[in-house]
């Protein structure tokens, strides 16, 4: 196990993962997180055929290593993959008022899981009080970021059933979804 503190700004590697961090405005320190997944080009076998590359060496050039052939020819990944493909971005803010560089920070996200701590806008004055954001402003983020799909969590107590807005939450974006335990997601 490798522990790392991160600080707002912060990007720390992990072989294919990104993670970065951005300083959440709350009455605590609170973090903000994107996690970018590299992912590795698509392999097209029919180019790797061509070349007389021996399928045993495919795994070799699929991981970005190139190979060379018993002629001495040398194949790179680029001669036998169709390009890069886009990394996954998945980003996380929660505990935090509404502040314009959410949106830079989550651009582009997969999926932006953000507070929903109360579905009304007569109530952002209160959830202000206390460093919290209402759904109108989750939804903000997600269009000015162009991100693909909401998931609201950190519901206010006060709102037994999340669920019973979901109508609401529609008319703002219907790329927004209430968070629940367990929910599963596919990108």
């Amino acid at each position: 196990i490798e522990l790392i503190e991160m600080s707002g700004g912060d990007t720390v590697t992990f072989g294919e993962l990104d993670i970065s961090a951005i300083k959440l405005d709350h009455r605590m320190d609170c973090l903000g997180y994107s996690f970018s997944f590299r992912r590795k080009p698509v392999f097209d076998p029919e180019k790797a055929k061509k070349l007389s590359v021996p399928v045993a060496m495919y795994k070799e050039l699929h991981n970005g290593n190139d190979v060379v052939l018993s002629d001495g020819s040398r194949i790179t990944t680029e001669m036998v993959t169709d390009g890069r493909r886009e990394p996954i971005k998945i980003t996380y803010m929660t505990d935090t008022l509404y502040f314009p560089e959410m949106a830079d920070f989550a651009s582009g996200s997969d999926i932006l899981i953000c507070e929903g701590m109360y579905p009304d806008d007569d109530m952002k004055e209160d959830m202000h009080e206390k460093h919290h954001m209402v759904w109108s402003e989750s939804v903000e983020i997600l269009k000015s970021s162009s991100s693909k799909k909401l998931v609201l969590t950190h519901f206010s107590p006060a709102v037994k059933e999340p669920e019973a807005f979901r109508e609401k939450l529609l008319l703002m974006s219907s790329s927004a979804d209430i968070g629940h335990d367990g929910m599963r997601l596919s990108i």
